[in-house]
């Protein structure tokens, strides 16, 4: 009889160890919102480690180190054109760059308009006006690729004013061989370099606040 009675507490022991809550627990590490918990029967022991929080930058929300979980949004540059006070980062060098190579074309139009008007002379005046306000008359679609590239940024918004005002006083081509015209030409090309100096005078410290 107890060999009976020992077999079956053996037996026992045996279907109990394969039934839920008779085996032995095997905890997953706990997470930042989760304790350990077993594997096998859900069981948890201890508590969540919490989220290890990074705070917020110019361009990352705050952060956990650990989940990567984040909470609210960055901070934002404090400037959308310059050297950030934040971080020393500088904000809209890809604008610039851009606006560089616009800029250096206009720079081009007017040298070469210069070549032709070096060469003036009475005998083929008129001609060479002509060719000089060819050549002013490119610079058009620079400038309007600056002013387009001023938009995105509130600190561009003089330099912007002062290309509109450049393209607006390109001096047109004679439209006769008259003193008249020619007189024309010239006060119109006076004017434009006026506006143009401007321009360049605010371009130079634009690119200052990035490049210094």
């Amino acid at each position: 009889m107890k060999r009976e009675r020992f077999g079956l507490i053996i037996i026992l022991v045996l279907i109990c160890s394969f039934t839920v809550g008779c085996h032995r627990h095997q905890y997953a590490d706990a997470t930042c919102t989760e304790p350990m918990k077993c594997t096998i029967c859900g069981a948890t022991k201890g508590e969540a480690k919490g989220h290890v929080w990074v705070d917020a930058t110019c361009t990352t929300p705050k952060t956990c180190s650990v989940c990567g979980k984040t909470d609210g949004t960055e901070l934002g540059h404090t400037t959308d054109f310059g050297i950030c006070s934040t971080c020393g980062e500088k904000v809209g060098e890809d604008i610039l760059s851009e606006m560089d190579d616009a800029f250096y074309d206009i720079m081009a139009d007017l040298e070469c308009a210069n070549i032709e008007l070096a060469i003036l002379t009475e005998y083929n005046m008129f001609r060479q006006f002509q060719n000089a306000a060819d050549e002013y008359a490119k610079s058009s679609t620079k400038y309007d690729a600056i002013i387009r590239l001023c938009d995105k940024s509130d600190e561009l918004s003089t330099l912007k004013k002062l290309a509109q005002d450049a393209k607006k006083s390109i001096p047109k081509a004679p439209q006769s061989e008259t003193q008249a015209e020619a007189k024309r030409f010239r006060d119109e090309l006076d004017n434009y370099i006026k506006e143009f100096e401007s321009f360049s005078d605010e371009y130079i410290r634009v690119a200052s606040l990035i490049e210094e």
